[in-house]
């Protein structure tokens, strides 16, 4: 299994789906060996084998070059291999890359017979890489990097089956699929047009729908999410398998509850992006601030949004009664819905949600997006569509208003989630590798 991440080192439900997940396949007899990009000395891996990449010695490539006068001698120099062969160059737009390759197709027909030869060898074992394991600049060198580990990894280990979490890890895994033969199992937590939408990154989308077109089979967290992997990737449907994320009810309470205001307290958590509608909690924030004073506003998380959210705010006049915490960790998250009055996740496109089901488990009501995968497994909750504002603000004042709602919501949800666990979405993968095993 290949993941980008695992607690504790994770940002956001990614990888909290994939502990979820193998401890309910490890539970049901399964051996996972899950590899990500690095570990932890605080990584929860009991109940399976967690390898870190950054702990995989990486065979290092030499590139060797003569002359073609020139006879093969041991004694020949040698260049190190540290980049791949492109056409970018630093500071171009994109009118001048473009300018660039007409007058390298131009050149091209005039290049004279090369007067060297190359060839490739490995040179030794090498050494690990260090990966920070984020989502920063350098993704796609560590995705790179992470795929390599991962070939050396599946090189020395018998396996039956390879399941990916998200395009990080697909590189990867079609290389190793490739290279044994293995089935391949593609897990869709997020598409590119879920977490980016009209500005979605054409390498992230190639790698997403090459992977999608070559997998065995393709799991989806939601109809929402299969639906848009089968119209944008022309991925057959019969191909993907719906497996809802679920939750384990005491990882997520917590034994403090003491809140830092007097009112009540409305709650946001998720990454910082449009993907997960911030400024649509904002908008519907200012419209209950302006019908009760004594309500407070909590945004957890972090982004490229943050910034112009704190600006929206205020913007709108609410800065004193809202409160930016930044990126939690667990115990934490977990304080946070024990304060929280009321959880709201109003995201424009999400796969799942599963920070819904999270609050429901700590006894907080939830207001969903009906554009959401959650929306399709909760029924004790109450749903608007991400644009209505108005509508948002309404359900929220009226939570706070009724307390036999409130009461109603805390109780039905409590019961509803106890039924969403993850041997129930195990069985469903489980039942996935034997058919591919066999």
């Amino acid at each position: 299994m290949l993941g980008w991440e695992y607690p504790p080192e994770i940002t956001g439900g990614l990888g909290t789906a994939c502990e979820g997940l193998t401890r309910a396949l490890t539970r049901a007899g399964i051996d996972v060996l899950f590899v990500a990009p690095r570990t932890s000395a605080r990584s929860e891996s009991e109940h399976l084998e967690l390898l870190g990449c950054d702990q995989v010695p990486i065979p290092r490539r030499r590139l060797r070059y003569r002359p073609r006068s020139a006879s093969p001698s041991p004694a020949n120099e040698s260049i190190e291999w540290l980049g791949v062969p492109s056409s970018l160059r630093p500071y171009q737009t994109a009118r001048s890359y473009h300018q660039h390759l007409r007058e390298l197709a131009e050149a091209k027909r005039n290049w004279p017979e090369p007067k060297v030869e190359a060839y490739w060898e490995e040179s030794g074992p090498g050494s690990p890489h260090a990966f920070l394991g984020g989502y920063g600049p350098t993704l796609f060198l560590e995705v790179e990097r992470y795929a390599r580990a991962v070939c050396e990894i599946a090189a020395r280990r018998d396996f039956d089956v390879i399941h990916a979490h998200d395009w990080m890890t697909f590189p990867a895994a079609l290389r190793v699929a490739e290279r044994t033969g293995k089935p391949l199992v593609c897990h869709v937590h997020a598409s590119e047009f879920d977490r980016r939408g009209a500005h979605a990154d054409p390498r992230v989308g190639a790698i997403e729908r090459l992977a999608l077109a070559h997998a065995d089979r393709v799991v989806a967290v939601s109809h929402y999410t299969a639906d848009l992997v089968s119209r944008r990737y022309e991925i057959d449907p019969a191909k993907i398998a719906v497996v809802h994320n679920a939750i384990d009810p005491e990882r997520t309470r917590s034994s403090s509850s003491r809140k830092p205001v007097s009112g009540p307290l409305v709650l946001f958590l998720g990454r910082m992006t449009s993907q997960k509608g911030p400024a649509y909690f904002l908008e519907a924030a200012s419209q209950v601030a302006a019908a009760r004073h004594d309500v407070h506003f909590a945004i957890c998380g972090d982004g490229d949004e943050l910034a112009a959210t704190i600006e929206g705010a205020a913007r709108l006049g609410i800065a004193r009664r809202v409160s930016f915490t930044g990126a939690l960790d667990r115990e934490h998250v977990a304080r946070m819905y024990a304060m929280a009055d009321l959880y709201v996740m109003p995201s424009v496109s999400e796969p799942f949600g599963l920070t819904s089901l999270e609050a429901m488990a700590a006894d907080v009501p939830v207001i969903v997006s009906r554009q959401s995968g959650a929306a399709e497994v909760l029924r004790q909750s109450l749903k608007v569509d991400f644009w209505d504002t108005v509508d948002l603000a309404n359900k929220i004042l009226g939570v706070l208003r009724f307390p036999a709602l409130y009461r109603q919501l805390v109780e039905e949800g409590r019961e509803e989630v106890g039924q969403l666990r993850w041997e129930t979405s195990a069985a469903s993968v489980a039942g996935l590798y034997e058919e591919l095993a066999a």
